[in-house]
């Protein structure tokens, strides 16, 4: 027989309120211990809000710069700003603490050192490779005007010239992130004797490219695309004179170019970078940087690209070249009409450090380098007018925690601006389908504009064609208003024959108030 269900009296008090309250209790105390140790927790950002948890130093094995690199790196220091001067004091801390972070950013300090071996190497495999060839197939490039032996050549002149700039931003890395040179030899001649780092040699040739898309002439359509879009977008919803003290996040921020054009229009603008190349090569370009090679075997540098730096971007992949000229061509960073001071001091000696940043309060630039997930800590309030994710949303190990966090970071009424492919990357916890992102970012709470009606009043004379196939046009991908997919390029070399593009799909989307 089975035991009678208890019962209870009904004018007896509540059972089992006192668990939940001394849970509350505890978790309180427990918050004011962490706010009382920790104050930085309730002062909004670097300049705004909090930041993350404070970190201490940690016993590490680092080597003491020599004297010639504590000169530069107090060179480096006194062109940064005070925000900038705040990011780097956060990143040298969790560096400190973080053995797995401070092997990364050794690897890609010794990429930069590997970087003429390595590019060198590879012409010597070429040259080998070229010598194996039969007599026949040699006479028969020789009776076509084809010099094999002056191609390998002029490529290795467009090598050791970028060797060079790579030193110098090796050098400024160093200063930067306070790192010894002899700690990244070791470090570098440690991977050699290993697996040869090859992977760090192809991530530094793309972070190259990414300088060539952000901030040189030849980028600039592929710019038009995409920094073109977002500002666009952006103006509109906070027209000239509304924009003072309004903080714009950009997770996956790259080597920074649209994170300078949004600060240019008088945005706050705060980045969130987790790869050490990208940041390396954002440092460089919009901090301090050492005065351009003149190479006048080259010829590069002349009084056309003064002030500029050169290197050759496409000369570490023999692939898709129209003719030998465009592999071995020459581009040149920043361009004129960069976020940068346009007249860039010309060169004056090689151990002098110029100001290639505008440091006017206008241009306020902060960046995170780390993992946008982990930037504020839990329970933190939302702390962005607007967050923009340009190609990022696909990197996410877990898509849910990206939105998640999109949505956290935000003020109610908050504007959210997409643009990118669903390229998902190593090991992803999740692959959601463009109406499943879309389902998931309404479900927390995330209202989309008619971007269709959108595009369709800008129309034409806003450069985009509904529904054509050329390179201005767009489509309504889900065919309900929300989001409009357009091609845009990846590290595009225009002057290639393979092209590497999506239908990027775009969106302005909104957190309720």
């Amino acid at each position: 027989m089975e035991a009678p269900l208890p019962t209870r009296d009904p004018s007896a008090p509540p059972q089992g309120l006192s668990r939940p309250i001394a849970l509350l209790i505890t978790c309180l105390a427990i918050l004011l211990a962490v706010f009382i140790q920790n104050p930085s927790l309730a002062i909004l950002h670097k300049y705004k809000y909090g930041h993350r948890l404070p970190l201490q130093f940690a016993a590490t094995q680092a080597l003491p710069q020599s004297v010639s690199e504590a000169i530069l790196t107090k060179h480096v220091l006194a062109h940064l700003t005070s925000a900038q001067l705040s990011s780097r004091e956060e990143t040298l801390e969790e560096i400190a603490s973080t053995p797995a972070m401070r092997a990364r950013l050794l690897a890609t300090l010794s990429s930069l050192h590997l970087y003429r071996s390595r590019a060198l190497g590879a012409l010597a495999r070429k040259r080998r490779a070229f010598a194996k060839m039969v007599r026949q197939d040699r006479l028969l490039l020789q009776q076509a005007g084809v010099d094999y032996s002056a191609k390998l050549a002029g490529a290795e002149k467009g090598v050791r010239h970028t060797a060079k700039v790579m030193e110098q931003i090796l050098a400024h890395a160093c200063a930067y992130y306070a790192v010894a040179r002899k700690e990244v030899e070791a470090f570098a001649r440690a991977t050699e004797s290993g697996s040869g780092g090859t992977g760090d040699h192809t991530q530094l040739t793309q972070a190259m490219k990414h300088l060539v898309r952000d901030y040189s002439t030849e980028g600039a359509a592929e710019r038009k695309r995409t920094f073109g879009l977002i500002q666009g977008w952006l103006a509109q919803e906070f027209p000239e004179g509304g924009r003072e003290g309004v903080t714009v996040l950009l997770p996956g921020c790259g080597v920074g170019g649209l994170l300078w054009e949004v600060a240019a229009m008088g945005f706050e603008a705060v980045g969130v970078e987790w790869s050490f190349w990208m940041n390396i090569m954002q440092h460089f370009v919009s901090s301090a940087g050492p005065v351009p090679i003149v190479d006048t075997e080259l010829e590069v540098n002349g009084d056309e690209h003064k002030g500029q730096h050169t290197i050759y971007p496409y000369i570490d992949w023999w692939s898709h070249h129209v003719t030998n000229s465009n592999m071995t061509r020459p581009l040149h960073f920043p361009h004129s009409s960069a976020p940068l001071p346009p007249a860039i001091p010309p060169p004056s000696s090689s151990d002098k450090i110029h100001p290639l940043v505008d440091t006017h309060p206008a241009h306020r630039v902060f960046l995170y380098e780390s993992d946008f997930t982990n930037i504020h800590p839990p329970f933190s309030p939302p702390l962005y007018t607007c967050i923009i994710t340009l190609f990022f949303l696909d990197t996410a190990q877990s898509l849910p925690t990206y939105l998640r966090k999109i949505h956290d970071y935000l003020l109610p009424g908050g504007v959210w601006i997409n643009l990118g492919p669903l390229l998902y990357g190593t090991k992803p916890w999740v692959e959601l389908s463009l109406e499943e992102v879309v389902a998931v970012a309404e479900g927390m709470g995330f209202v989309f504009d008619d971007i269709v009606g959108k595009m369709r009043k800008e129309g034409p004379e806003g450069g985009w064609v509904e529904g054509s196939g050329d390179y201005d046009g767009w489509v309504d991908t889900l065919g309900d208003g929300k989001v409009v997919g357009l091609r845009a390029g990846y590290n595009i070399d225009w002057k290639g024959i393979g092209r590497n593009e999506y239908l990027a799909q775009a969106w302005v989307a909104r957190k309720k108030g």
